[in-house]
């Protein structure tokens, strides 16, 4: 996911904004079948601070992750560097 998000901010012109939406992340909720989802698919899911911490690494700034938990949905949005 890193290198993706990577090639996202390369070609994103500062300023510019990402958005993600994702229906699975890791949350006490719904661990136990997102465990199995991933198991069984080969995905990668990720908790609201590992979202963070690979956007800032990447360097996005201006951060926003909220979640929907009845739903264990979850959105980042965050800004190219400028």
């Amino acid at each position: 996911m890193i290198n993706d998000l990577r090639e996202i901010h390369r070609v994103l012109k500062p300023g510019d904004a990402l958005v993600i939406p994702n229906e699975v992340y890791k949350g006490e909720k719904f661990e136990k079948r997102n465990a199995w989802y991933a198991q069984y698919s080969k995905i990668r899911y990720h908790s609201v601070e590992e979202y963070h911490s690979l956007l800032s690494e990447v360097g996005y700034d201006s951060i926003d992750i909220n979640t929907l938990v009845e739903k264990n949905w979850i959105i980042a949005k965050c800004r190219a560097k400028m």
